[in-house]
């Protein structure tokens, strides 16, 4: 038994050797701790793609959308009533009619009858009224010989009311005249300008009522365009008195490489209905004698697109449409090589291009690439750009 205690007593005492000195290390430990030394953190600059451009004078080429306007329509009708006996071969949708060409004849018997009848009724009341001045004349001639000192009781005796009746008579004739010949040179129609037949519904053989349209023609060589403009690129387009300082815009037929040469004829003193935008009006003279078929391109209320070129802007940027930020800004990259985010006007702006103006230097690092949380001072680190990338919109 006591060879047991000895053992219990000698075990625990070790224990409690073993504990008292871990505790007195981790005391030594805990007196002797040495401070970790602080590791610098270096913030690592953020790769942007840039281009630098510096400040000029430019023309930029704008890019504007419209419409065809309304065609110059005429309905043809005759202008005499009668059956259609003769129309000419071209009479088809489509087809191009020359100014003066020949386009339908009605008939002319009955004016052809009238022509003839008035005519010998207006032989006939002239050789009455020749008889009736004649004996006019004589009555005169003998009143004066045998009354000499008194006047006659009336006019009948020198026939004065029968000549005026006649030569009325005789005037009206003439005038019958005059309107069968006109109706008989009526029953031709011609096209009254150059034109594309649009409707046609005539026949020969079918009676045609003066007045009833027959066919509808659209002027072949003109054509208007409206283009809504914003106030900005109006006033890049013209001066301060509205003109325009190009005569030239080229119309672009969506999606094809077809192009047709306008020009400008001004500011149109109202505003587009849906946009309220300010309008410009252009035009195309000969339009079928440049351009053929291709012309039907140009059909009324079509879009089209249109080119021109802008005045001289002095003192701005063009860069990539890419570049414009929120709140009208652009990204810098200084020559400290941080982020300047910087307010700019916006001149001009499309898919690709971009004109500004603003606080800016005469040559500026713009960034092109997109930033997550963009901080002014932020470090940046510029990477290689393709200015192959870059659509030119100025000359």
């Amino acid at each position: 038994m006591p060879n047991k205690r000895s053992k219990i007593f000698l075990s625990i005492f070790l224990s409690l050797l073993i504990l008292l000195s871990a505790f007195a290390f981790m005391v030594f430990m805990i007196k002797n701790k040495k401070p970790p030394k602080p590791v610098s953190q270096i913030k690592q600059p953020f790769p942007v793609e840039i281009i630098e451009i510096e400040k000029t004078s430019h023309k930029i080429k704008l890019t504007i959308s419209g419409i065809v306007d309304s065609f110059t329509k005429a309905q043809i009708s005759p202008e005499v009533s009668g059956k259609i006996i003769k129309i000419s071969p071209e009479l088809e949708k489509g087809n191009f009619i020359s100014k003066n060409q020949f386009l339908f004849k009605t008939d002319p018997t009955d004016y052809e009858v009238l022509v003839k009848k008035n005519s010998s009724l207006a032989a006939k009341a002239e050789s009455e009224l020749k008889i009736l001045i004649s004996e006019g004349r004589t009555a005169q001639n003998e009143w004066e010989i045998f009354n000499k000192n008194s006047p006659p009781s009336n006019s009948l005796v020198f026939k004065i009311p029968q000549i005026k009746a006649a030569r009325a008579n005789l005037e009206f004739l003439q005038a019958e005249i005059s309107k069968a010949k006109k109706d008989l040179l009526n029953t031709f129609v011609y096209s009254p300008f150059d034109a594309v037949i649009l409707e046609e519904n005539i026949e020969p053989g079918v009676f045609a009522t003066k007045g009833q349209p027959v066919l509808t023609l659209v002027k072949a060589n003109e054509r208007q365009f409206i283009f809504p403009v914003s106030v900005n690129e109006l006033f890049l387009l013209a001066d301060e008195k509205m003109k325009f300082l190009s005569e030239i815009v080229k119309i672009k037929i969506p999606n094809s490489d077809i192009f047709f040469e306008a020009k400008i004829k001004g500011l149109l003193p109202d505003t587009d209905n849906e946009t309220k935008m300010y309008k410009i009006r252009a035009e195309i003279q000969n339009l079928f004698k440049k351009y053929g078929h291709a012309s039907f391109l140009l059909a009324e209320k079509s879009f089209v697109t249109g080119i021109v070129e802008s005045k001289e802007i002095k003192d701005c940027f063009i860069i990539p449409s890419k570049a414009i930020r929120k709140n009208s800004t652009v990204w810098i990259m200084n020559e400290k090589n941080k982020l300047e985010i910087k307010k700019i006007k916006l001149l001009y702006h499309d898919e690709k291009t971009s004109v500004i103006k603003g606080g800016l230097n005469k040559k500026e690092k713009f960034i092109t690439s997109l930033l997550n949380l963009p901080v002014s001072g932020m470090n940046l680190k510029a990477v290689k750009f393709d200015m192959n990338n870059m659509d030119s919109a100025y000359e």
